[in-house]
């Protein structure tokens, strides 16, 4: 089945948010951070916030891959998420401890119940 391009990749949004966080703190250390610009920044933030939560896999109780072109997600699940734990942007539910599990998982070679969330 072919995807409808262009892709939101869901560690991406974790880049972007991570990339806007580290220009607000350096930029209010130097002190020269308008409140115009500041306030935009923290709109494109929530934004990427609020857009996290199209990402998520209410069966697979993880966030998907990606979106595809019409932001519709794609039925895959990946360790890709788990760059959203070192960004900050981290807002879905149980994020942490779903991440941690799926990373598990994949990288050594447990199989998991996707409905408890259990590895065994």
């Amino acid at each position: 089945m072919p995807l409808n391009h262009p892709l939101a990749w869901v560690e991406v949004q974790g880049y972007a948010w991570a990339a806007y966080a580290s220009y607000l703190q350096l930029a209010k250390k130097r002190g020269g951070l308008e409140l115009s610009l500041e306030q935009e920044i923290q709109s494109r933030m929530n934004g990427l916030l609020s857009g996290l939560q199209r990402f998520w896999l209410e069966d697979e109780h993880i966030p998907a891959i990606a979106l595809d072109g019409q932001k519709q997600t794609i039925m895959a699940v990946s360790s890709n998420p788990g760059h959203l734990l070192w960004s900050g942007c981290n807002t879905l539910p149980h994020i942490h401890a779903v991440i941690l599990k799926e990373f598990v998982a994949v990288h050594c070679g447990e199989t998991m119940d996707r409905n408890s969330s259990k590895i065994h």
